[in-house]
């Protein structure tokens, strides 16, 4: 993988600062990341609620004075490209969209709703999902779920399923596997799963690759990137 392209990814593994827009009591994202050391750096925003968990809550992310480097997008489907432009308007480097409800419903005013994200985002920021739990990386802070170990480990792993990621961490918890990063990509609308299999391909702190895959776009990109990473660390697919 070049530098350039290291680099890149770097801010979707490593943002300096987070922000839930839907946050909740309830909500899982909010819960696992007031738990780990991204805390301090975590903003919420969520028009219904004042504060959350004790954490101030903005209406829109419009009103956060603050640089914010990746977004995770937990809102109603129809409500995504509205939020997509604001996080963008706000020079936001990655966005997560944890929504459900897109092509992966095979109607087709949800296939054009995607397209309408995807044509948003082009250009203007790096998306992981829509449809997936995102990125849980025990270094920055990181996380999905809550009470996931916060300890660093050796395994990289990279799944479309949200629910097989989540299983990852919850299993390797009561086996005491620890992991580097766990991505969740869901309908990779941006960001596939070879991007991330580079990405963890050249990670220093990832030894060996886990991936779970229901289909793929691109097969011969797929097959290329998993013959380079099998040259430099063990790949269970």
């Amino acid at each position: 993988m070049k530098a350039e392209k290291v680099t890149e990814l770097e801010s979707i593994f490593y943002p300096r600062t987070t922000v839930v827009i839907g946050a909740s009591e309830s909500d899982g994202f909010t819960t696992a990341l007031m738990s780990t050391k991204m805390r301090d750096r975590l903003f919420l925003v969520n028009p219904k609620y004042q504060e959350v968990m004790g954490k101030k809550c903005y209406s829109s992310i419009l009103d956060i004075n603050s640089s914010i480097d990746y977004a995770i997008i937990a809102v109603p489907a129809p409500l995504v490209p509205k939020v997509l432009a604001e996080c963008i308007a706000r020079k936001v480097k990655v966005a997560h969209i944890f929504t459900a409800g897109f092509s992966e419903t095979g109607m087709e005013d949800r296939k054009r709703l995607e397209n309408e994200v995807k044509a948003i985002a082009r250009g203007k920021i790096r998306l992981v999902g829509p449809n997936c739990m995102g990125i849980h990386c025990p270094e920055s802070g990181l996380a999905f779920i809550p009470d996931a170990s916060t300890e660093e480990g050796p395994v990289g792993v990279v799944s479309q399923s949200g629910t097989v990621a989540e299983q990852f961490l919850t299993l390797g918890k009561i086996r005491n596997i620890k992991f580097s990063k766990v991505i969740s990509y869901g309908n990779a609308l941006d960001l596939d799963c070879p991007d991330f299999l580079e990405y963890l391909a050249a990670d220093p702190k990832t030894r060996v690759i886990a991936l779970y895959i229901e289909g793929t776009k691109d097969g011969k990109r797929l097959k290329s990137a998993l013959s380079k990473a099998t040259r430099k660390k063990p790949v269970v697919a």
